[in-house]
């Protein structure tokens, strides 16, 4: 069993257990001029994020086969897009070339499935 006195001298040793916690804390800005202030000393830490940007999309000559990566880039969009429509026989006509792992795609069927999504407005 705790001795109750030994724990009740510790406990009021501390002056005010609260108040230690509080001096601990950093003080709230409560200025406009102090955070003005802060962003002049650390420009590196007040920098506004800025969206991520778009990797240039690469101009691929549109000449003999290309592969899945350079379908997707041309069209913009994801690689398990194009292997989900290949999955589903929807889509680009493709070629499994090498054992059947590497998959290809003829610039021809590429430019006319372009050109049969055309949109011209009115």
């Amino acid at each position: 069993m705790p001795n109750f006195h030994r724990i009740h001298n510790t406990v009021t040793q501390d002056a005010d257990p609260l108040q230690r916690l509080l001096d601990i804390r950093k003080p709230a800005v409560t200025d406009i001029r102090e955070l003005l202030a802060h962003r002049e000393m650390f420009p590196s830490k007040c920098k506004a994020a800025s969206p991520p940007q778009r990797p240039p999309r690469q101009e691929i000559p549109l000449v003999g086969w290309l592969t899945e990566k350079e379908v997707a880039s041309l069209l913009g969009c994801s690689l398990s897009l194009l292997r989900q429509n290949r999955f589903y026989r929807k889509g680009i006509p493709f070629s499994k070339m090498g054992g059947g792992r590497a998959v290809r795609y003829a610039a021809e069927d590429v430019k006319s499935f372009m050109a049969a999504r055309r949109i011209v407005p009115e």
